[in-house]
């Protein structure tokens, strides 16, 4: 049991860096406007020229799963906020580094 739980912590750790390097690598790129305020998991954007949901589609067509829109948050974000449809990424413990090289290879051509 010890053993079990001392896995799961190297793997938070290792999810935490990951999610650093998807949001250091958003947060550098032109014309990409971050909601999260700092790394997380599950990370929401939007592309101030590009569409959210064929920037997903995207990502889908190199099989990488994301979501787009008002993620259960219409009436907030769209009318309060007022973003437009928003993408999100949503790393967990199963993600390897190569998975996070990959979403960034991809988002990197999308995004330019």
């Amino acid at each position: 049991m010890a053993i079990d739980w001392l896995r799961v912590t190297k793997k938070r750790s290792q999810l935490a860096q990951l999610s650093r390097e998807v949001f250091d690598f958003l947060q550098g790129k032109d014309n990409v406007v971050l909601v999260n305020q700092i790394a997380t998991p599950v990370i929401s954007f939007y592309h101030k020229k590009l569409d959210a949901h064929l920037l997903v589609r995207a990502l889908s067509g190199e099989n990488i799963m994301a979501r787009s829109g008002y993620l259960c948050c219409h009436y907030y974000l769209d009318h309060v906020m007022h973003y437009p449809p928003l993408a999100r990424i949503s790393l967990g413990l199963h993600n390897r580094e190569s998975d996070v090289k990959k979403l960034i290879a991809v988002l990197d051509r999308a995004l330019d």
